[in-house]
């Protein structure tokens, strides 16, 4: 038999052998290892060389022992992309949070990106009315892109930095300015009335004051939400408490707060947050503020609404 022969023949009773029941399987020890591997071939008998327990042992230790090492090295490779990826995700998640929280939460018209160039002398058109109004930013030209346009976020009315607003008439003569001192306007958004669909106010969400004393007055500061006509007159504040989210719903702006025991909303020296004294502390808060009366007015439900 040739030496490949030998070695396919000497597997396969191996196999043979396992296959068997532990109690009618050959021993493999002694003068049983040379019947095992080589059966009736006496010609190719397997050598076996007997090696010193204590070398025997070192080469198990030493093959242990690496192997202990490569798997402590998988869990450390293991652990540390785990927490990268841990971390990650919750920078993504602070950062996300810092941004105000309800940047998506006021869609009263579905609207497209606007792209502007800039230029005063071609201002943009308030949607659906015969007013036109110019964002004013500080140093504009770094916020163009390589096209030479000036961005602005869908669902709103201005992009990052604009600090004040020019409002202009249908001969896009000027009749005004929003803010009397520049602030920040973060978002600027038309409100459609309740019977026509078409404007009838404007919502902001502004940062009027460096409340921090930093100097500047960015998105770190304290913010208000306000509402003006379509002309940017009677610009009026609505609330200075966060907001989760802010909705339509016959002819009245519904403005949904966020329970904090440290807000102004438990507060018992100012009664209009007296809503907030219910027998459930798990009900809802609830604003609604009037477009028709200017008037703001709390409750823990909607079915208040007639």
């Amino acid at each position: 038999m040739s030496s490949a022969g030998h070695i396919i023949d000497a597997i396969n009773r191996i196999k043979q052998n396992r296959a068997l029941k532990a109690s009618k399987r050959q021993k493999f020890k002694g003068s049983n290892r040379d019947t095992i591997y080589s059966g009736a071939d006496q010609t190719q008998k397997a050598v076996f060389k007997k090696v010193p327990k204590e070398q025997a042992q070192a080469v198990i230790n030493k093959i242990r022992h690496e192997f202990k090492i490569k798997r402590k090295r998988d869990i450390i490779y293991l652990t540390t992309f785990t927490l990268i990826i841990a971390s990650i995700i919750i920078k993504l998640n602070i950062s996300e949070n810092n941004t105000l929280k309800n940047e998506n939460a006021v869609k009263f018209f579905e609207t497209k990106p606007i792209q502007w160039n800039g230029n005063i002398s071609e201002p943009l058109k308030i949607k659906n009315t015969n007013y036109y109004y110019i964002p004013i930013l500080h140093g504009i030209s770094g916020e163009l892109d390589e096209h030479g346009f000036y961005k602005i976020k869908r669902n709103n009315m201005v992009g990052e930095r604009t600090r004040n607003i020019l409002f202009m008439d249908k001969e896009c003569t000027v009749i005004g300015k929003l803010l009397n001192k520049d602030g920040l306007i973060y978002n600027m958004e038309v409100i459609p009335s309740k019977d026509n669909n078409l404007p009838k106010n404007i919502f902001y969400i502004l940062y009027e004051e460096d409340s921090n004393k930093d100097e500047m007055i960015d998105t770190k500061d304290n913010y208000a939400y306000y509402i003006s006509d379509v002309n940017g007159e009677n610009l009026l504040k609505i609330t200075d408490e966060p907001l989760v989210s802010i909705n339509l719903r016959e002819g009245n702006l519904i403005l949904e707060y966020y329970k904090n025991e440290n807000s102004k909303e438990i507060s018992t020296e100012n009664p209009k947050y007296e809503y907030y004294k219910t027998e459930n502390p798990n009900d809802n808060i609830y604003g609604i503020y009037n477009l028709e009366t200017n008037e703001l007015k709390f409750t823990n439900q909607l079915d208040s609404i007639n």
